[in-house]
């Protein structure tokens, strides 16, 4: 499998739980749970809900339920959340076991409609989107603290009240044209 071709650290991305609903379904709590216990993931950042969903540990290992829209044509009329997203920062940590995720930062996002800009939610905004900031930053952290409120202190789990260091969360750009070869790792099918 994956740790056997050389992983160190396995994060699952997941299509999971039902539109606009905040709160985790059972279902997406009980596949948490198998997945952190029963397999190789070491950690799941999920998808699809339209709203952000709640941070957890399962078994000491996170799972992100839903980072809320990034970048959407939903303009807050179906859930004043579709407008809301966060992008996480973990820490990993080597210890005798391998690599682990000792920390999660997450920064609150705010989609602006119709430009789609996405805004950092931070505390300390002062334009005329202030409210809208404000709203978006407590809606954010009213959800993604509703599992764990124990956990927030520094250096363990955070909002961070900032834009966040942009080399560190740079995307890189696909050049156009075909997509790159596949480097198939065995056992492993190789997709785009």
């Amino acid at each position: 499998g994956l740790r056997r071709a050389g992983a160190d650290f396995i994060v699952l991305s997941i299509h999971w739980g039902n539109e606009y609903r905040q709160d985790p379904t059972p279902i997406q709590r009980q596949l948490a749970e198998t997945i952190l216990s029963e397999t190789f993931v070491d950690l799941i950042v999920g998808h699809h809900a339209h709203v952000v969903q709640p941070v957890d540990r399962v078994g000491g290992k996170f799972v992100l339920y839903g980072l809320g829209n990034s970048v959407s044509n939903q303009n807050g009329r179906y859930h004043p959340g579709t407008k809301d997203g966060v992008i996480a920062v973990v820490t990993l940590q080597e210890g005798d076991a391998g690599w682990e995720a000792t920390g999660v930062e997450l920064v609150p996002t705010l989609v602006e409609y119709p430009t789609y800009r996405i805004l950092p939610a931070v505390a300390t905004a002062t334009d005329d989107l202030t409210a809208a900031l404000a709203a978006s930053r407590e809606r954010t952290e009213d959800v993604m603290t509703s599992l764990l409120p124990e956990v927030l202190v520094p250096g363990i789990w955070s909002m961070v009240d900032a834009a966040p260091d942009p080399v560190r969360l740079q995307i890189p750009v696909v050049p156009p044209g075909p997509p790159p070869a596949c480097t198939a790792v065995p056992d492993i099918p190789c997709y785009h």
